[in-house]
């Protein structure tokens, strides 16, 4: 961590070197429960804590795709932005290239076997699991999925998401917004309006 970000580890020292007790009241009594690992729900601190620890493998990331690829990441969400190659064919990655290298058996399918090549966006989401978990000890929960408004996107070319691969989905919601085909958007946006109405929290 660089100099200047050193007063993050003192911080969160200072709040997280011990358990931490959370009282909350049910049926008007008062109930104590222990929070021993992670940060509290609603610190508004998490955010650049988590951001600080994952910034050693978004760099190596962002290093490794750097000419082909834009990456951003907001709090827990990282986002890849894949332009397709000049004659308009998606951009793919073979597995001999070590910026694909990630778990032994990420690539895997359901017959045994690994692909020789795989789409780029699967092996930006599979190095980066292996990466944040090498660097950080974090697991990266399998809340992902790729989106194109420029291609036909086909399951078999991302893998079985049961098995380690990459959901082909209509849309994303980034930073809270959704982004993808109008369908997408409309039925997301139909969604929140609901929800908000309803007095329902937003997953």
């Amino acid at each position: 961590m660089p100099p200047q970000l050193q007063w993050l580890r003192r911080s969160f020292q200072a709040f997280y070197a011990n358990d931490v007790q959370l009282f909350f009241a049910r049926d008007v009594e008062m109930h104590i429960v222990l929070s021993e690992i992670g940060s509290m729900q609603g610190d508004p601190a998490s955010g650049i804590w988590f951001n600080a620890a994952v910034q050693i493998p978004y760099d190596i990331l962002r290093a490794e795709f750097a000419n082909e690829v834009t990456l951003a990441k907001y709090f827990d969400d990282l986002m890849a932005f894949i332009p397709p190659n000049e004659d308009g064919t998606m951009r793919g990655c073979d597995l001999t290239e070590p910026r694909t290298a990630s778990f032994p058996c990420a690539y895997i399918d359901e017959s045994g076997r690994s692909p020789v090549c795989v789409p780029m966006a699967r092996a930006i989401a599979m190095r980066w699991k292996f990466l944040v978990k090498l660097h950080c000890g974090l697991e990266i929960a399998n809340k992902w999925g790729v989106s194109s408004d420029a291609h036909l996107l086909h399951q078999r070319d991302f893998g079985d998401p049961d098995i380690n691969g990459l959901p082909v989905v209509p849309g994303l919601t980034i930073g809270g917004t959704p982004v993808g085909d109008d369908d997408f958007v409309q039925a997301k946006l139909w969604l929140g309006w609901a929800q908000m109405t309803a007095g329902v929290p937003s997953p």
